[in-house]
């Protein structure tokens, strides 16, 4: 196949996973803001909250892969955070990406990783956001002004004013908020 093929595809996917890692936050946030939680059904809510988590490192997958046969990249290139030919761009994407995964393999083994480790590998997810986001804007060619930058902003500003509403609620983490913003989280 064409690399001008592959590059479509690496395009493409990596929006995708951004989309699904944002679909997946905003879910995450639903289900611990216990107002929202409350309101929904919470089995449905996290089963669709893990399926958006595991097509986001899905999709990861092959954004990585396109882009290496895009760009004709090592492995090297692609996943080492220094490696061959470094960026501030793909520094961030493959930040972003180690954070993904983490987040992902330590919910897959959630019942065998303690709580208070979990959750901070969890928030993890903020910055998996703030990472890509980044990435994004400064590698994706479809992301340089117009309507698909404002996308990115937007919808990471978004989910910055559903934090802010989890805080208000009171509790992050079965803390109170007020504790976490006074002290470190433990």
């Amino acid at each position: 196949m064409s690399s001008g093929l592959w590059a479509s595809v690496a395009r493409a996917s990596g929006l995708v996973t951004w989309m699904l890692a944002l679909a997946s936050t905003v879910w995450g946030l639903a289900l611990s803001t216990r107002p929202v939680a409350r309101r929904l059904r919470a089995v449905w809510l996290a089963d669709l909250h893990r399926f958006l988590g595991a097509l986001a490192v899905s999709f990861l997958s092959i954004h990585i892969g396109s882009s290496m046969l895009a760009r004709h990249w090592s492995l090297v290139a692609a996943i080492v955070v220094f490696g061959d030919r470094p960026t501030v761009a793909r520094t961030l994407g493959i930040l972003g990406a180690y954070m993904l995964v983490a987040v992902h393999i330590t919910s897959l083994a959630r019942a065998h990783v303690p709580l208070r480790i979990w959750r901070r590998v969890h928030r993890a997810a903020y910055g998996v956001l703030v990472l890509s986001t980044g990435h994004a804007l400064m590698a994706g060619t479809d992301t340089r002004g117009g309507t698909m930058a404002w996308v990115l902003v937007v919808a990471t500003l978004g989910v910055t004013a559903l934090v802010a509403v989890r805080v208000a609620a009171g509790r992050i983490g079965g803390r109170p908020a007020a504790a976490l913003l006074s002290s470190p989280p433990s």
